[in-house]
């Protein structure tokens, strides 16, 4: 089905801007910069901040502050050829190039990649649209992470949906030739939306009466016109209305008139609360850093004591850490040069407990020469991006819950996580509830593995609270069959066997072997137990029993020893017992010698 396209943006005078940059030697500089409520970039470049003036009343007033306005910077291009990018483009995409390219992707990998719709549209109604890449894309069944990339919050930051749809393309393309690639879409599955700001795209863009400097979206705009717009930026809820928003709407850093006021914002919240999210990278520009968690320095937020250190703080650090080296960027905290509330990777922390970064490609300008600022920055950025997604692969960073359960049942996690905006303005803070609600359909054998995210948010978790992850197991219809409350922490696995309504069934599950010289230490998982009539064998490559051991009942270990010492070479472990009905259940497993 055809939509017919949304109205263009219509021909109006586009405000004059210039370019500047300013000294900031301290955070007072840059908080003094800040409260000008002028148009200035998010990070300092080699001690400059980039500042976009509109009119000589803005430069009259940076001057009288004590700030002296300099030429902007343009470094020439590093010679990397456009042949350098997976698309091989050597310009920048227009929002219909977006969409072509993502629908290319998908034609062109089937079972691989899959086009995903944010839930609602933009101000002017446009769709927002994303790709989804991983092997089996159309699975309901894996319980892999979630890794979740997204471009172009603000209008102006041209290659910052250039790198997320560059990535797309490299995850797409190389799913089978680059091993590091094919371990990836096996193991994780990749979100990647390289647009969020549609409206404030076009009109950056636009030849005639654009603004190439717009920042927001296009809110305020009458009869299908393009408004001044809100800094989508500053417009999640999760401390939203504190230090480094505006409440002043011609501000480009307006915070928008309430928390989630904007549909594009509104859209990237309900699209997370679906999913169980490890890793979430906003790409922004032009600031040559990796930013994480904390976005502000509190004196004293909602929950969150002035001084505490948050949850996870050191494995997130690390992590931004190995992201900025992959680029050759610097890596800080978010508030490293002046704090900011209502950041979507505030909300997606505070709210699920994933790993947050913004990370700000380096450049000359917010969208400077393409061969330079996207070609030339591609190689570091795609380390990087590799190196974030990699992350979704470690079970350390994200909670698991795991057990066996009827093949073909739905199973649900569900929870509501009380959050506040800020103090707003210094006066209260306004309670709301983000509802999570993912789903897993139990595999055919019957044995599910599920990562994420830990039941306790970071701010229960803060308070020395818990908090549990509601399960239930339901059938074709919904009707939930059975209930649990799962309690679990970022790198732990919760076990989980269901009956869904009906007896847990029978299983032996080997865990892990351990050998010492001829003894090998069996360690193993009953489900549906008690388990009674056990017998371990041991057979090497020839089908010769090697050892044997028997137990009246199962329990979780077994030992044997071999009647002698047990060559390099592969061996087969054989597990076999009695369940409660009378039938045999079984598990093996290879065991490899190698000295």
């Amino acid at each position: 089905m055809l939509l017919a396209a949304p109205p263009p943006v219509p021909a109006t005078a586009a405000p004059a801007a210039k370019e500047v940059r300013v000294r900031v030697r301290s955070r007072g500089d840059a908080r003094r910069l800040q409260a000008l409520r002028l148009d200035t970039g998010e990070v300092a470049v080699r001690g400059y901040v980039t500042v976009v003036l509109r009119g000589a009343r803005q430069a009259e007033r940076l001057r009288a502050a004590g700030f002296k306005p300099r030429a902007p910077v343009r470094p020439p291009a590093r010679g990397r050829a456009a042949a350098a990018l997976p698309s091989g483009r050597s310009a920048y995409r227009a929002l219909d190039d977006y969409e072509h390219d993502m629908d290319a992707l998908v034609a062109a990998h089937p079972g691989l990649v899959r086009k995903i719709t944010l839930p609602g549209t933009s101000v002017l109604g446009r769709p927002i649209h994303g790709v989804e890449i991983a092997t089996g894309v159309d699975r309901t069944d894996d319980g892999r992470p979630t890794v979740l990339d997204v471009g172009l919050h603000h209008a102006r930051e041209w290659s910052s949906g250039e790198m997320v749809m560059e990535f797309a393309t490299e995850l797409a393309n190389r799913a089978t030739s680059d091993a590091r690639i094919a371990r990836l879409v096996n193991g994780v599955r990749t979100v990647l939306i390289p647009v969020l700001n549609p409206d404030g795209l076009v009109a950056s863009m636009a030849a005639v009466a654009g603004d190439p400097y717009k920042r927001k979206n296009c809110a305020g705009g009458m009869a299908g016109a393009c408004g001044d717009g809100v800094d989508l930026n500053r417009d999640y809820g999760a401390f939203w209305g504190g230090p480094g928003a505006s409440s002043t709407p011609t501000d480009d850093t307006y915070r928008g008139p309430a928390p989630f006021s904007e549909p594009e914002a509104r859209a990237l919240r309900d699209f997370e609360a679906t999913r169980q999210l490890a890793v979430v990278n906003m790409t922004h520009n032009f600031g040559g850093q990796v930013l994480y968690q904390p976005g502000f320095q509190h004196p004293d937020e909602p929950g969150l004591p002035a001084g505490s250190a948050i949850p996870y703080g050191d494995r997130m650090s690390a992590l931004g850490a190995s992201m900025a080296a992959a680029a050759g960027y610097t890596a800080a905290p978010a508030y490293q040069l002046y704090d900011a509330t209502g950041a979507a990777e505030d909300l997606t922390y505070y709210a699920q407990g994933a790993f947050g970064y913004t990370t700000e490609v380096a450049g000359s300008d917010f969208h400077g020469p393409f061969d330079a600022d996207v070609a030339g920055q591609w190689p570091g950025m795609r380390e990087l991006l590799l190196r974030e997604g990699e992350a979704g692969l470690d079970a350390a960073d994200h909670a698991t819950i795991a057990g066996v359960a009827p093949a073909g049942r739905t199973l649900r996690i569900a929870k509501d996580v009380a959050l506040s905006t800020s103090y707003v303005d210094g006066g209260a803070a306004q309670p709301f509830t983000e509802h999570l609600e993912s789903t897993l359909t139990v595999p055919a054998g019957g044995h599910y593995r599920w990562a994420v995210d830990p039941s306790t948010p970071p701010l229960v978790l803060l308070a020395g609270g818990t908090q549990a992850w509601t399960l239930t197991c339901e059938d074709g219809a919904g009707t939930v069959l059975q209930t649990r409350r799962v309690v679990v922490a970022i790198g732990r696995t919760a076990t989980e066997d269901l009956g869904c309504g009906a007896a847990v069934p029978a299983g032996l599950e080997i865990r892990a072997v351990h050998r010492s010289g001829r003894r090998l230490r069996v360690r193993m998982r009953i489900t549906g137990g008690p388990l009674t009539g056990l017998r371990v064998t041991l057979r090497d490559a020839r089908g010769h029993t090697r050892a044997q051991a028997g137990r009246r009942r199962a329990g979780t270990r077994v030992t044997l020893t071999a009647h002698r010492a047990l060559g390099p070479g592969r061996y087969r472990l054989r597990l076999s017992a009695t369940a409660p009905d009378g039938t045999r259940v079984t598990a093996t497993r290879q065991v490899r010698v190698r000295r």
